[in-house]
């Protein structure tokens, strides 16, 4: 077992620092170099070298925005300053130019952001109105990372990550694939506990653990999958409501939360953006899972204690 506690982020592998620095400046790259096509979160995370699923919540965290938010921000910002420098193009042209996929989309997005429209910014621009900051070309480069990403993150402390060698687990689940709606996951667990108990499936070795296999940025809030999971015998069968999950066993980063339950995207954010880049790892295919120690029920301060597991490989 392996403990990374409460050290500044630089003690830790700058080689895995560096190796995220890449990955991360190479989607900023192709952001750069496509702007006027089409850009999926597929392909960016491709650039990545990451899965969809996790290059999503680690790009943010290290970043600040999410993807689409980055690439919108960028277009729009790469538009204004073609307005003013390109006097030759119609605003149509430049919004093709900057991936918009229609010029009335393009004048929402701008007035949105700039609150005028493209054809008063360009006026303003004319009388020298416009703010040089505003105008300024947005630069793709190591700089840019190294202010969003080194320059603050360095400065922070980490949270307690251990990394374990975790069994696998077999289990049955019951889905609940209709959002992450607190109370609708409280009935899928009210539904799996009250089979498993009469049917003396829950004893002092059962892992009761959650998994939520979408990310509510990407998928759409009440589409994300979320199973209630109790590990059971590989003999068990389950009601056909019910469902057979195995979580691989192997290397993972555990780390342990103690709170609320709408405050759990900040050890998340934390895991992904401040220890994941030092650690010498990244995340393997299966998605981070939730193993309940105690709920707020049965916690003298009505807290939820929960081990946060991420399959992990060496990068």
């Amino acid at each position: 077992m392996k403990s990374l506690s409460n050290k500044p982020l630089q003690e830790f592998k700058l080689n895995s620092i560096n190796e995220y620095k890449a990955r991360i400046i190479s989607v900023i790259n192709y952001i750069n170099n496509n702007l006027h096509e089409k850009i999926t979160l597929e392909q960016l995370s491709s650039a990545a070298c990451f899965s969809p699923f996790h290059f999503h919540r680690i790009f943010a965290a290290l970043i600040g925005e999410t993807p689409a938010d980055f690439l919108n921000r960028v277009r729009i910002e790469k538009a204004a300053n073609m307005l003013i420098t390109n006097p030759s193009l119609t605003i149509t042209q430049i919004s093709v130019l900057c991936g918009f996929s229609s010029p009335a989309v393009f004048s929402r997005a701008f007035k949105k952001h700039f609150k005028i429209s493209a054809s008063a910014w360009i006026k303003n621009s004319k009388n020298c109105k416009i703010k040089s900051k505003q105008s300024k070309t947005f630069s793709f480069n190591e700089d840019y990372f190294s202010g969003a990403f080194i320059n603050k993150k360095l400065k922070e402390k980490i949270m307690d990550v251990e990394i374990k060698n975790l069994s696998l687990l077999h289990a049955v689940y019951a889905p609940q694939l209709d959002g992450y709606d607190e109370k609708k996951i409280g009935i899928a667990w009210n539904k799996l506990l009250n089979w498993a108990y009469p049917n003396n499936m829950i004893n002092k070795d059962t892992v009761m653990f959650g998994v939520g296999f979408d990310n509510p940025c990407i998928t759409p809030k009440d589409k994300c999958r979320y199973y209630a999971c109790i590990t059971v015998a590989k003999d068990v069968k389950p009601p056909k409501e019910f469902g057979i999950i195995d979580v691989p066993g192997g290397k993972h980063a555990v780390a342990r939360f103690v709170g609320k339950g709408s405050d759990i995207a900040k050890p998340y954010n934390e895991l992904f953006g401040l220890w994941l880049p030092a650690s010498g790892y990244e995340p393997s295919d299966f998605p981070a899972y939730e193993v309940y120690l105690e709920t707020p029920d049965k916690n003298k301060d009505k807290n939820f204690v929960i081990d946060i597991c991420l399959p992990i490989k060496s990068i």
